[in-house]
């Protein structure tokens, strides 16, 4: 899923060059050996002399962005902090006008939409991430290599998700959970995006007040 979202969550912490397994950060970091020493605290550029790394520091206005929640993830620019935080608060903003289903990308909702207009027939199931494949061959040749784990909904059957705390938010669509409670009316809400936005409506109404 990372190489159709285009997100690649493991960055170099010396070119800042970013990749999608942790295994091909890893090979990269091998070429980086013996190069630099030391990296700034705030853009991570690599210098060979600690005396270079501070006269570059003292002039750097660059701002590195990190995840607060996984701590793994960082990135120079803030659109895609914001973009991956959406994988943990589970929001997913862009709906499609044709079948309401939800994306947390706008490239994500595009490939969604050829698959109306091109539907290919996906019948093969990966056993551990639940992927489908359109051919049996297709299936197998993923499966030898998913170290992947998919989440399905016990009672519902339809919801699958790689991620455990999208499962636990998906549940409460079936418990009628609603743990976010807006601190002004009191309303409740089974999730934070939701209570998010309604929060914004008493902003709005205060606004006008004023």
């Amino acid at each position: 899923m990372l190489k159709h979202t285009g997100e690649r969550p493991f960055p170099c912490s010396v070119c800042q060059k970013r990749f999608i397994q942790k295994r091909n950060l890893q090979s990269h970091m091998k070429t980086h050996i013996d190069k630099f020493l030391f990296s700034c605290s705030n853009c991570s550029k690599g210098f060979h002399r600690s005396e270079e790394k501070v006269d570059h520091e003292s002039d750097c206005k660059v701002r590195r962005y990190e995840c607060h929640l996984c701590k793994e993830f960082s990135t120079l620019r803030k659109t895609n902090l914001k973009v991956h935080l959406r994988m943990h608060t589970g929001e997913r903003p862009f709906k499609c006008d044709q079948c309401s289903k939800r994306f947390n990308q706008p490239t994500a909702l595009k490939r969604h939409r050829e698959s109306h207009t091109n539907p290919r027939p996906l019948k093969f199931k990966c056993s551990s991430c639940f992927k489908n494949f359109a051919q049996q061959k297709e299936k197998e040749h993923h499966e030898t290599n998913c170290k992947r784990r998919g989440y399905r909904c016990h009672l519902c059957k339809s919801y699958t998700t790689h991620l455990k705390g999208h499962l636990m938010n998906h549940m409460r669509v079936h418990t009628g959970e609603k743990p976010f409670r807006c601190e002004i009316c009191s309303k409740c809400f089974s999730q934070k995006s939701t209570l998010n936005q309604h929060q914004k409506i008493h902003k709005s109404l205060s606004a006008v007040k004023e």
